[in-house]
């Protein structure tokens, strides 16, 4: 009988840091068939209890990066992958992170923060929804494993302005697509340079497979 309830309460801890990650739900919480079955991974990984990260200094990465989007004002979704390097490290056990939001870039003060786990499932990636922010507001924002051995870069974000709230001129946003490097390589080079001035950035699609295919 002990057996039993020790069971159900791991089950039940193990869909609570699950369901932190909000890929496991992609594209939404609202399009449940189309996500991860939890119960699936709890049951291929549920009787590791290795939860939290070994130390991974030297078999995993933050690969791609960080971004962030869909800003809300006292919100913003917050996103990376942690994965291993090579096809020939194995991760057996769910692979922990952390995340920070800040001020500042020193992250000396930390507005809100977390931890969340992510698995082959979902090709190691982790997406969250930073919460308890101020509207229209720049804040800094990384993760990083809970061993503390490996952290992510940097990232910059911004909140939205409340429906009411008046926004001075001067907002930009950058609308751009996919396209084949080799050719629009002065292109891309501009963006990089500018895309710290903006406001927004959208990426509408990639146009490069099409032409490919014609």
């Amino acid at each position: 009988m002990i057996c039993i309830i020790a069971y159900l309460v791991l089950v039940a801890w193990t869909d609570a840091f699950y369901d932190g990650n909000l890929n496991y739900h992609s594209p939404s919480r609202r399009h449940y068939p189309l996500g991860i079955s939890l119960p699936k991974v709890q049951k291929r990984l549920v009787h590791d209890f290795k939860f939290v990260a070994r130390d991974t200094r030297m078999s995993l990465n933050f690969t791609h990066g960080v971004a962030s989007g869909d800003p809300l004002p006292d919100r913003v979704i917050l996103w990376s992958r942690l994965a291993p390097t090579s096809n020939d490290t194995k991760v057996n056990s769910p692979i922990c992170l952390a995340y920070q939001v800040s001020p500042s870039r020193s992250f000396t003060e930390i507005l809100t923060q977390g931890i969340v786990y992510t698995s082959s499932d979902i090709d190691y990636t982790v997406k969250v929804d930073a919460m308890g922010l101020q509207p229209f507001t720049w804040y800094y924002y990384r993760f990083q494993s809970c061993d503390g051995s490996i952290t992510s870069p940097t990232g910059r974000t911004k909140t939205a302005p409340r429906p009411d709230d008046e926004v001075q001129p001067g907002i930009r946003f950058a609308v751009y697509s996919c396209a084949n490097y080799r050719i629009s390589s002065p292109f891309w080079l501009t963006v990089q340079r500018k895309v710290s001035l903006m406001l927004m950035v959208v990426h509408y699609g990639a146009i490069q497979w099409i032409m490919f295919c014609i």
